[in-house]
């Protein structure tokens, strides 16, 4: 899928007969008449920045460890932005929030070590926070109104953590130069 990184990708509706069957036949059918398949798709988020619908195919990708798409429901195209090459940098993810500067924040869902990573402008993937407590997820992360708090939480024990800068300033990444 690497291949696909970046390129816009025309977006093509297909009509479901019964869209609440009593067994799981709906992704057969809307496979077999040419719709998409996401790995174990979970998160999503809409921005209000750039109107994009921002999805995780949390097993999705040629080694299994991810993928981060956006619909572009304007242009009707899904783009292929971020696909995990190294668990080591991002394992499985499968949460997402945009914050207010268009940083990409995901929680992961892997083995292991459990990270909030963020993903920049250029696509560069960061760590942000690091579970340092157990192997627990992160889940639901959300920014404040004003972009100075990112809320998350850790599933293992439903504890809401609010990260926040020494100053007092909104969590954003500088403007690319």
């Amino acid at each position: 899928m690497q291949s696909f990184l970046g390129q816009p990708l025309p977006v093509r509706w297909v009509r479901i007969e019964e869209v609440n069957p009593a067994t799981d036949t709906l992704r057969f059918e809307g496979h077999a008449k040419g719709a998409a398949v996401f790995s174990r798709g979970e998160g999503a988020w809409y921005s209000n920045n750039d109107g994009l619908i921002y999805f995780i195919a949390t097993s999705g990708g040629d080694n299994g460890d991810g993928q981060v798409w956006a619909y572009n429901p304007k242009q009707e195209t899904v783009t292929l932005l971020v696909e995990s090459t190294d668990n080591g940098v991002l394992d499985n993810p499968d949460n997402i929030t945009v914050a207010p500067d268009g940083t990409l924040y995901l929680c992961e869902d892997g083995g292991g070590e459990q990270f909030v990573v963020g993903v920049d402008h250029q696509g560069n993937l960061f760590p942000f926070a690091k579970n340092n407590y157990n192997n627990s997820e992160f889940t639901g992360a959300c920014f404040s109104p004003d972009s100075r708090i990112m809320f998350v939480n850790m599933i293992s024990f439903g504890a809401t953590f609010a990260i926040f800068r020494d100053d007092h300033r909104p969590i954003m990444l500088k403007a690319p130069v």
